[in-house]
């Protein structure tokens, strides 16, 4: 018997050795094919964009459904209540976002707008059957009537 397990020791010793050299060996190809390949370049952010909320007060401010929720380049996530803002950087082109925001029911919104200035605005609102955005410019009363989202 314990020359049996002595053998069946063996034979699982030389097993496990066997399966740390084949490991090491592919480790070792795929961090000198990851030497070799050039590093990913994140896209420059050239623009600062202000997103506020503008949503109508009187229709959606006391029952809150005028909270909105934006998905940007479908990962970014924020949530801004009537009277707020975030302010994101982002490189010049096309950026999608999202708006989401529910009274009786959900509404849900994809918009597309093209960044081609270094800073802009953008008003993001509810409306009684959908989502509206639109790009503009800085408001007269921006400074009073909009805080940041701490989001």
């Amino acid at each position: 018997m314990s020359k049996t397990l002595s053998a069946l020791f063996i034979v699982m010793l030389s097993v496990m050795l066997q399966g740390c050299q084949s490991f090491t060996a592919q480790n070792t190809q795929k961090t000198n094919n990851l030497t070799t390949e050039a590093p990913a370049i994140a896209p420059k952010k050239d623009a600062s964009i202000i997103i506020f909320n503008n949503s109508n007060q009187f229709l959606f401010g006391k029952k809150g459904t005028g909270k909105l929720n934006l998905i940007i380049n479908n990962n970014e996530k924020y949530q801004l209540e009537i009277g707020q803002y975030i302010k994101i950087e982002a490189p010049h082109g096309p950026l999608k976002i999202q708006l989401k925001h529910t009274d009786l029911f959900d509404f849900d919104s994809l918009h597309q707008v093209n960044i081609t200035k270094n800073a802009m605005y953008i008003e993001v609102f509810a409306t009684m059957t959908s989502n509206g955005l639109t790009v503009t410019n800085k408001p007269d009363n921006f400074n009073s009537q909009y805080q940041i989202t701490s989001n």
